[in-house]
């Protein structure tokens, strides 16, 4: 009975976030956003809170901010999921300037130049509906830069295009229709100077995890890979256990999985703490004991919101985790020496309802 109301509890907060990100956007749609310039002032046990101004983007005549000669370009998409999840910074034509690529939410690519002119070629339009960042390589090894993607509601598709415009060859792929998730992560695995392309498969209530070739085939080994659930965020890759092989870090809503390239895990994981689930923040890789090894950090959300850091065994570190005051992280967190002390600073992103937006350990 106690979980059943639990479930409840969740989804009642959840419906009441879906009606105020609807009322939202409709909000936004007739008097435009905000954007907030944050500085950051110490707490309590290491902690930083944001505080600040905000400048106002008015419908019409764009942010107070200064615009580089033709920006900003609109472009629109469903309100409820937001046009995008970030945007790419690449020189795809190696003139020396950088191109800008989008993925909106009507089913549109699209890359600029630093002028705001479309390069030739783009848009080009999707299956599904591309949210999410976009991932940027030389995917086939032809000394030429591609872009890959993910779609999901209703039709998910993985794509991977040219510079120009035009899909590989074995692309798009889908896997029954299902949503595939977030953005692809992008690494040799095998040294043979072509990338692989890592996403996750929604196949509610469980998920897959997929390592694809450059051709669109599944990559050798153990994949793709059952979860315990539904994928919760995208992929890292480094070479946590120090052995000169990159190993592959995932989530489930539920758990953080630890794989070697060809799809087996490495003993300790998956690794599940009691009360957290994951949700768009991805995990985030560095050496915080200057020992060669790569530490994990994750942020959780709901029941125990908050963030904490692994070794590569799967062991919590120390001092770890540390809560949020938000029930909702959503963004994954950022590691750097932060106030250039030579030690690594992690800074953390709240959805910004019952707390400050970024959090400094």
């Amino acid at each position: 009975m106690r979980k059943l109301l639990r479930s409840c509890q969740k989804n009642e907060v959840r419906l009441v976030l879906v009606l105020f990100f609807i009322l939202w956007g409709v909000a936004n749609l007739e008097a435009g956003q905000r954007i907030k310039v944050q500085n950051a002032r110490e707490k309590d046990s290491g902690r930083f809170e944001v505080t600040g101004l905000s400048s106002r983007i008015t419908e019409g005549k764009g942010p107070d901010l200064p615009q580089a000669p033709g920006w900003p370009q609109n472009i629109w998409g469903a309100y409820w999921y937001a046009p995008m999840k970030g945007v790419a910074f690449v020189d795809l034509d190696q003139d020396g300037n950088l191109e800008i690529v989008a993925a909106s939410t009507n089913e549109r690519i699209y890359v600029w130049d630093y002028l705001g002119n479309p390069r030739p070629g783009w848009p080009q339009t999707v299956i599904g509906l591309p949210q999410f960042g976009v991932a940027v390589g030389d995917v086939n090894g032809d000394s030429l830069l591609e872009i890959a993607l993910t779609t999901w509601q209703t039709w998910g598709r993985a794509y991977v295009f040219d510079r120009d415009g035009n899909v590989l060859p074995g692309w798009p792929v889908s896997f029954n229709n299902h949503e595939l998730f977030e953005t692809p992560a992008l690494s040799d695995l095998d040294g043979d100077g072509k990338l692989e392309i890592i996403m996750g498969e929604r196949d509610y209530p469980m998920g897959y995890l997929h390592v694809l070739r450059y051709d669109g085939t599944e990559f050798p080994g153990n994949w793709p890979f059952k979860l315990d659930g539904v994928p919760g965020a995208g992929a890292a890759v480094g070479d946590i256990d120090n052995d000169g092989q990159k190993e592959i870090i995932y989530l489930s809503v539920y758990s953080v999985y630890a794989f070697e390239s060809d799809g087996t895990l490495m003993p300790g994981w998956p690794c599940t703490r009691p009360g957290c689930e994951f949700s768009y923040s991805g995990p985030a890789l560095a050496d915080f004991e200057g020992d060669g090894y790569l530490e994990i950090v994750c942020s959780c959300c709901w029941d125990s919101s908050g963030f904490f850091v692994l070794d590569y065994q799967g062991n919590l570190l120390p001092g770890w985790p540390r809560p949020t005051p938000d029930e909702w992280s959503y963004c994954p967190p950022s590691v750097g020496d932060v106030d250039q002390d030579g030690d690594l600073e992690i800074a953390v992103g709240n959805a910004g309802f019952f707390g400050p937006e970024v959090v400094f350990h």
